[in-house]
């Protein structure tokens, strides 16, 4: 059908109000569902298709999240729960659930469910580079299945879980499966630790369960 706005179904965006105290952020309960929004190639088909069409007036499928938080005020609380994101069509390293966080947040996210998406299942990222007040994420009993790439050609997308550099993320009691690259993928590598797993669930993730810069990791040999 013909999309009126292409942009996130929810986006917070906080850049006027870096400045404006602590703010707690929360997103309850909200399903985001994007099917409707997307082509496809043909009836009965659930391949993407991405570009305009003319002959029919369809809009191109969006290339955005269903959540988008961005750059929230330094040392503010982000709770993200209850929520399902699923059907939505994101680009590369752009997440179904997708945060930008700023210095000093804590970013909860828990009891979610990214399924059926492109781009990465939820995207982990900062604004703040700096080794001071990083920004630290929890992801604690959410599911992430069926993450696709973007399209054939794309190598930075088909991410259950991506964490950006620069910031400190615990994921527990997590399933990441079926995703069309890795389960889980951490950019910042052996230099700093940044990164902690605890009894998460991986299947069925076609290149790797865990991909760190240049090594990838099948579940059975993730060193305790």
């Amino acid at each position: 059908g013909k999309n009126f706005k292409s942009r996130a179904r929810l986006r917070i965006k906080c850049q006027k109000f870096r400045d404006k105290g602590e703010w707690e952020i929360l997103v309850d309960g909200i399903i985001f569902d994007s099917g409707a929004r997307n082509q496809y190639t043909g009836e009965g088909d659930l391949k993407i298709k991405r570009r305009f069409t003319p002959k029919t007036g369809a809009n191109a499928t969006p290339d955005f999240p269903g959540l988008w938080i961005e750059m929230p005020p330094k040392y503010a609380t982000i709770t993200i729960q209850n929520c399902i994101v699923m059907n939505s069509a994101p680009n590369t390293l752009v997440g179904a659930f997708n945060v930008k966080a700023m210095a000093g947040n804590k970013v909860y996210i828990r009891n979610n469910l990214a399924v059926n998406n492109t781009g990465c299942g939820f995207s982990l990222l900062t604004a703040w580079h700096s080794d001071k007040d990083r920004p630290e994420y929890f992801l604690e009993n959410n599911t992430v299945l069926f993450t696709w790439k973007y399209d054939g050609m794309s190598s930075q997308s088909g991410r259950g879980l991506y964490v950006a550099t620069g910031i400190q993320a615990t994921a527990k009691n997590n399933i990441f499966g079926f995703s069309d690259f890795a389960g889980v993928v951490n950019m910042n590598g052996k230099d700093f630790t940044n990164l902690t797993l605890t009894e998460n669930l991986f299947c069925g993730n076609l290149t790797a369960d865990y991909f760190e810069v240049d090594a990838v990791i099948a579940l059975e040999d993730i060193e305790d």
